[in-house]
């Protein structure tokens, strides 16, 4: 009677031993001899839900305990794991016929030993992670080796050309694009044609974060498109979908609508930091708040950041000071500092 288990795990019954045989690139792979002679008991455990049932061929001085919930069996020689009902039915089956030829034994019969006929070392664990991580980062500096080499081809390609357009037609783009604060654009992608012939193109640029993915449903960076009539002049740009520029007209610069970057917030903050510390009893015991503690608004161009700082008063005694900065981005100026209800200019 032969049974097969998980793994690639056999065990089959002869006159006089059984055969148990493993083939598996991870486990290893094995062939071994146990005579009826060897064998003390035959363990039975039935599968359930998440754990796999097994066989244990028990042979005598073989006195562990295993845990069916740790998988002790897993690594065992002369345990099978199976799972299924079906499988559970043979695994009696297969019991049964290992306790009758016991049974069955002559009492004077000298245990035999038991034999590996065969035995290769499997592939250890820990390595074959390792290279599955190690195949991941390979891929992925591929493909990001790949992409470099994309954008540096495209960085390659003439603005104009990557737009489908002349020369001249785009030195007349340029021009609003300055106006309107572009740095080096370096991703131009063509997109739909609209009813009223206008065509969008999604584009990146330099220091302005690129809209990705981050799962589902959810985006960060930012959107910026780009309108053109089928005569190639500006119809409008769109920035995370705030008009900058429509109808011949500059309406702002990207800064105002862009998504709020580090180097804006870092700004911000060395600015608060540098003006309250002026108006502290103790500035030197001044502790302000975190990074990610700040509270921040960008509406327009209109930076509000709002934070606190703890310093000792006069009496020693340590006090919170809250305040709310007013920041234009576009301008590059500090507008007004709130510090504790008293607002304060910045000429």
């Amino acid at each position: 009677m032969e049974f097969k288990g998980n793994f690639g795990k056999k065990i089959r019954t002869e006159e006089n031993f059984i055969i148990i045989k493993q083939k598996s690139l991870l486990w290893g792979t094995y062939e071994k001899q146990v005579p009826y002679t060897r064998i003390k008991n035959v363990e039975i455990a039935k599968p359930f839900v998440g754990t796999s049932g097994y066989i244990r061929i028990v042979e005598y001085n073989d006195d562990r305990v295993f845990d069916q919930k740790k998988g002790d069996a897993s690594l065992d020689t002369n345990s099978i794991l199976f799972n299924g009902k079906k499988n559970l039915e043979l695994a009696n089956d297969l019991c049964e016929v290992i306790k009758a030829k016991i049974e069955n034994l002559d009492s004077s019969c000298t245990p035999s030993e038991t034999v590996f006929t065969k035995k290769k070392k499997g592939g250890n664990l820990k390595f074959i992670i390792f290279a599955i991580i190690a195949f991941m980062v390979i891929q992925c500096n591929i493909s990001k080796t790949n992409k470099r080499k994309e954008n540096l081809r495209e960085s390659q390609i003439p603005t104009y050309e990557r737009f489908g357009i002349s020369e001249t037609d785009f030195a007349e783009l340029n021009t609003v694009f300055e106006k309107c604060g572009f740095s080096k654009i370096t991703k131009v992608e063509k997109g739909d044609t609209l009813d009223d012939g206008t065509t969008s193109y999604y584009i990146e640029m330099e220091d302005v974060e690129p809209n990705k993915v981050i799962s589902a449903g959810v985006t960060e960076g930012n959107t910026i498109f780009v309108y053109l009539t089928e005569d190639n002049k500006l119809s409008e740009i769109l920035v995370n979908f705030n008009p900058v520029y429509k109808n011949g007209k500059v309406l702002n610069k990207i800064e105002a609508f862009t998504k709020l970057s580090i180097e804006e917030k870092s700004t911000c903050e060395l600015i608060c930091e540098n003006t309250i510390t002026k108006f502290l009893k103790s500035p030197s015991t001044a502790r302000f708040c975190k990074y990610d503690e700040y509270r921040w608004r960008k509406e327009e161009g209109i930076i509000k950041a709002q934070g606190y700082v703890d310093s000792q008063n006069g009496f020693g005694a340590m006090v919170r000071t809250n305040y709310l900065l007013t920041y234009d981005c576009v301008k590059h100026k500090a507008i007004s500092l709130n510090i504790n209800g008293k607002t304060y200019k910045f000429e």
